[in-house]
């Protein structure tokens, strides 16, 4: 009899994974369906775009969330309909300077960064559900009451040290059962661009443990949600 149970166990568990997985594959054809070529210039996938509107879907109507580096917008501009439908407030968090270290590939676009950033909010229908915050994570993160976000998105300055600072400095304004989550967990920038980005796994494996911690299939996005 346990072993039965162990094999009901076991043969469910296989389904949910399937199931996740082609849930997962359908999104991305959704979001290649949606023209990522309208969506502004960066580094966000259409595996990465599914499985952010994932994570964005699971906010309640009318909540909170917040996205740590925003640079052009690409991101928030890939769940625009997410975000109008369920009436979220999304804090954009960005120096709108760059990102030091690579600046030969997120620069400030002669000076124009949040101009072309709020230009794509408008062009995507979102200007009045974004809030934007100038200036670094660390310094802004301190005007935010803990506990006050369903969603915290950390795509800023991906340095070990500076993931750590934003995981420790944002994880406190996160609702209980709200979602930490970022993005380059598993991207292998190194050897692309010539970027180290494998500080921002450390930083998400050390501090919040690999158990707690999903990376979304076909993704480089990770999430962790608190308990309840």
């Amino acid at each position: 009899m346990a072993g039965d149970r162990l094999q009901a166990s076991g043969n469910q568990e296989r389904e949910t994974k399937i199931k996740d997985s082609k849930d997962m594959r359908a999104r991305v054809l959704q979001a290649n369906a949606a023209g990522l070529d309208e969506l502004p210039e960066g580094w966000f996938s259409p595996g990465d775009i599914a499985a952010y509107t994932k994570l964005y879907e699971s906010t309640p109507v009318a909540g909170s969330t917040a996205e740590l580096g925003v640079w052009q917008g690409r991101s928030i501009c890939s769940v625009s309909q997410v975000i109008r439908r369920q009436r979220l407030c999304v804090h954009a968090v960005d120096t709108f300077q760059g990102t030091g270290g690579e600046s030969d590939l997120v620069h400030d676009c002669q000076g124009r960064l949040r101009e072309v950033f709020e230009s794509n909010l408008a062009r995507f229908g979102i200007r009045e559900y974004v809030r934007v915050h100038v200036g670094s994570t660390l310094s802004i993160a301190e005007a935010f009451e803990d506990a006050s976000l369903d969603l915290v998105f950390i795509d800023s300055d991906h340095r070990y040290e500076q993931v750590a600072a934003d995981i420790r400095a944002w994880l406190p304004k996160v609702k209980p059962a709200g979602l930490l989550s970022g993005h380059d967990y598993r991207r292998p920038w190194r050897h692309l661009w010539g970027h180290d980005r494998s500080g921002v796994k450390r930083a998400v494996d050390e501090i919040l443990g690999k158990k707690g911690v999903i990376v979304s299939s076909g993704s480089s996005v990770w999430s962790y949600r608190l308990a309840a």
